[in-house]
């Protein structure tokens, strides 16, 4: 049993698995509730180390994606679609790899395709831990690197509400891991159809990450949501779940 925690949002039969972001959680999705077609729902998953969902047995991201596949088995879910928001895309990349054929669309929200400077100094040995808990461990600092963070989100917006959450050495692993993901262009066989999603507000590497990944994958459609910044899926739901769901 994986005993991953999920919510789902909607009743329709086309299943789209939702994968928050670093440091989400399954409640980023459910801003899209009021907005999802009939013939939809989207079945959230935590991702494994955050709130009531399970470590992973090993901090690998194949690892991370079985895990996922697993808990879609146990609900008796046979063919679906990823939902992947924010680097949740990554995780997505690994749940596609393991389940394969049983993939029909593949939707990026916000996808960054590497750890973006602004994060990967949180990888340097010794002073990055110290600066990680600096910016994310305590409210003062969260107060500062969220009011800095104003240009890539609406005002009424908070892009750190989730590190007052979960244990911060969670995100800090994960970030870990998608450094250790490799080029966007490895990716080129991922099953699918492609549509990806960002706003116009958003972080510069996000803007970079999508254009990564449209030359990835050439077939793909893209979408720029104007106003939105990073938290899209709050900012923007109803305009979101037109570009991702009306088909």
């Amino acid at each position: 049993m994986s005993d991953l925690h999920s919510v789902r949002y909607g009743d329709g039969p086309r299943v789209f698995v939702g994968l928050h972001g670093w440091n989400g959680g399954s409640g980023i999705f459910a801003s899209l509730e009021p907005h999802l077609p009939s013939d939809v729902s989207i079945l959230a998953f935590g991702l494994p180390g955050y709130g009531d969902s399970p470590a992973p047995e090993e901090w690998s991201l194949p690892a991370v994606g079985r895990q996922i596949v697993d808990a879609i088995d146990e609900r008796g879910i046979d063919r679906f679609s990823i939902l992947g928001n924010c680097s949740g895309a990554i995780i997505g990349l690994y749940v596609a790899r393991t389940a394969r054929r049983r993939i029909d669309e593949f939707l990026l929200v916000e996808p960054f395709a590497w750890v973006p400077s602004y994060l990967s100094i949180f990888l340097t040995p010794v002073v990055g831990s110290l600066f990680y808990w600096s910016a994310f461990g305590n409210p003062v600092g969260r107060a500062i690197t969220n009011r800095a963070l104003a240009g890539q989100r609406q005002e009424s917006t908070d892009m750190l509400a989730s590190f007052k959450r979960s244990p911060l050495w969670v995100p800090m692993r994960y970030l870990t891991l998608f450094d250790e993901a490799g080029k966007a262009r490895d990716y080129a066989d991922i099953p699918g159809e492609k549509r990806i999603l960002r706003g116009d507000r958003t972080f510069e590497a996000v803007r970079e990450s999508v254009e990564a990944w449209g030359a990835t994958w050439p077939d793909a459609e893209v979408q720029i949501l104007e106003g939105a910044g990073h938290l899209l899926l709050q900012e923007a739901p109803r305009e979101a779940a037109a570009f991702l769901f009306d088909r």
